[in-house]
C-alpha cells in the first residue's frame, strides 16, 4: 500500500511544504497582513493616528510572531 504525497499541510497554523522551504507559510502570512492592512484602511480617516498604530501592532505583530520559531534558518529570500 503505498502513500500519498502531499506538498503542503497545516498544523496549528503554520503551513509546512514538502520540502520544508516554509515558502507557503511566508507566503501565507504576508497574505493574511495584507488583508489586515487593507482591513484598516477603511477606518484610517475615523481614528488618530496613534489609535491607527496601535491597532496595526495589535493585530499584525501577533500574526508575524505566531510560528516563527519553525521560521529559523530559512533562505534569506523569504526573510
Amino acid at each position: 500500500m503505498g502513500y500519498d504525497t502531499v506538498a503542503v499541510f497545516r498544523d496549528l497554523g503554520v503551513y509546512i511544504d514538502h520540502d520544508l522551504s516554509m515558502w507557503m507559510h511566508v507566503t501565507e502570512t504576508v497574505s493574511l497582513c495584507f488583508a489586515t492592512l487593507r482591513q484598516l484602511r477603511q477606518t484610517r480617516h475615523s481614528v488618530t493616528v496613534a489609535t491607527l498604530q496601535t491597532l496595526v501592532v495589535a493585530l499584525e505583530h501577533p500574526q508575524l510572531d505566531y510560528g516563527n520559531t519553525v521560521l529559523a534558518g530559512i533562505p534569506a529570500y523569504l526573510q
